[in-house]
């Protein structure tokens, strides 16, 4: 019966049309990294004025889209039960229909930046797989690194590399620089190739 209601409910917010985005959040998961050692990852979330939730948003919120979410990906469409500090209990959809419940951890609200803001300091993603977490040899690592200035310009560098027992082997790629801007949620990097990328 619960479930029930709870898919009604998804349903009539569908068709209440684009709520205002009321935040943009991230809640710390857990994942596979380096080696195979535990470890965690931050991922974005848009919260809504309706208490709608779009997890994985593939677009800043500028040009997101949440009708065409909830249409092509709604699985990554839920909606807020109750909030505790950082502590959330949330209803998710799922690939077959039913809701489930989800209790995200450790929700941090992202301030916006105000449009023309600098940028200063180095930011880096890491991540990896392998095996040593189990008791094997083979730890697989890939990092990504981008260095702000307050002058507007920004540089971006990736590196990944394997060892085991038996092979070590490592690459780097050729650093890209340009130049960036911030509005809102919204950060565009534009390459001095000329290629743009907003998120």
């Amino acid at each position: 019966m619960y479930h029930s209601l709870a898919i009604v409910a998804f349903a009539l917010h569908a068709l209440q049309g684009t709520p205002t985005l009321d935040g943009v959040y991230l809640r710390r998961t857990v994942s596979t990294g380096y080696g195979g050692m535990i470890t965690f990852v931050y991922r974005p979330f848009y919260a809504f004025s309706d208490s709608t939730l779009f997890f994985e948003p593939d677009a800043p919120p500028s040009s997101f889209d949440a009708t065409r979410t909830r249409a092509k990906a709604p699985a990554r469409v839920g909606r807020i039960v109750r909030r505790t500090g950082d502590q959330w209990q949330v209803l998710q959809n799922t690939p077959t229909g039913a809701p489930r419940t989800l209790a995200l951890q450790g929700v941090t609200r992202l301030l916006p930046a105000t449009r023309g803001d600098s940028v200063s300091g180095t930011y880096r993603s890491t991540g990896g797989a392998g095996t040593l977490a189990t008791g094997g040899d083979v730890a697989v690592s890939v990092a990504n690194s981008w260095t702000f200035t307050s002058d507007g310009r920004f540089t971006q560098q990736g590196s990944a590399g394997i060892s085991s027992s038996r092979v070590t082997a490592g690459s780097t790629s050729p650093t890209r620089a340009g130049r960036y801007a911030v509005d809102n949620h919204t950060i565009t990097l534009t390459y001095d190739t000329g290629e743009t990328q907003r998120a």
